[in-house]
C-alpha cells in the first residue's frame, strides 16, 4: 500500500460524502426525519457504506504499518547505540596509542588523527551543597487543567482575562478490530 492508496481512498470518500449530502438535500422533503429511510436511501443511491469499509481498511493498513515501523526503528536504534559504543571504544584506543607513541598526530590515507587537551568540566559531587546563586528558576508553566476547571465553573457573565473556552466540536473515535 502506498500514499497514493491513501490519497484514492480519501478523494472516493470526499466524493461519496458529497454525493450523499446532495441526495439527503434533494430528498428531504420525501425523507423527512426518518432516519431508517435516509440509511436505505444512502445504501441504495451511494457507495458511501463500502467507501467507509474501505477507508477503515486502510486506516488498520496504516496502523499496522506504523507498528511495523516503530518495530525497527527501535532495531535501528539499537543498532545505533552498538556503533555509538564501538565508536567509542577505537577512539579512546586510537587516543591511547598517540599516547603511548608520544605522539601530537597521525596522518594516514583515511585521515588525520589529533590529540587536544579537553577543557575542564563541572562534576556535581553534593548538589545540594551547592549555593543558590548557581541555581536557575525554571520558567512558570500555565496549568491548564486547572484554568479549564476555573473556566467551566464560571458564571455565564464571568470572565478570566487572557482565556477563554471554545466551542468544542465534534471528533470521530475509531475501534479497530
Amino acid at each position: 500500500m502506498s500514499a497514493h492508496d491513501t490519497k484514492a481512498a480519501a478523494h472516493k470518500l470526499y466524493v461519496e460524502i458529497n454525493a450523499a449530502r446532495m441526495l439527503l438535500t434533494n430528498m428531504a422533503d420525501i425523507l423527512g426525519e426518518d432516519a431508517e429511510l435516509r440509511a436505505d436511501m444512502l445504501e441504495g443511491s451511494t457507495n458511501l457504506n463500502e467507501v467507509v469499509d474501505a477507508a477503515m481498511r486502510r486506516l488498520v493498513e496504516l496502523a499496522a504499518l506504523r507498528t511495523g515501523l516503530g518495530a525497527a526503528m527501535g532495531a535501528l536504534k539499537k543498532r545505533d547505540f552498538r556503533f555509538e559504543t564501538q565508536e567509542d571504544s577505537l577512539k579512546t584506543l586510537l587516543l591511547e596509542a598517540l599516547s603511548v607513541a608520544e605522539k601530537k598526530r597521525h596522518e594516514c590515507a583515511y585521515g588525520t588523527l589529533s590529540r587536544a587537551a579537553v577543557p575542564p568540566k563541572v562534576v556535581i559531587t553534593d548538589e545540594s551543597a551547592i549555593p543558590g546563586e548557581y541555581w536557575k528558576q525554571p520558567e512558570p508553566v500555565l496549568d491548564k487543567r486547572a484554568l479549564l476547571a476555573a473556566l467551566k465553573d464560571l458564571p455565564a457573565d464571568g470572565t478570566i482575562p487572557g482565556a477563554t473556552l471554545s466551542n468544542g466540536g465534534e471528533t470521530i473515535k475509531i475501534h479497530l478490530t
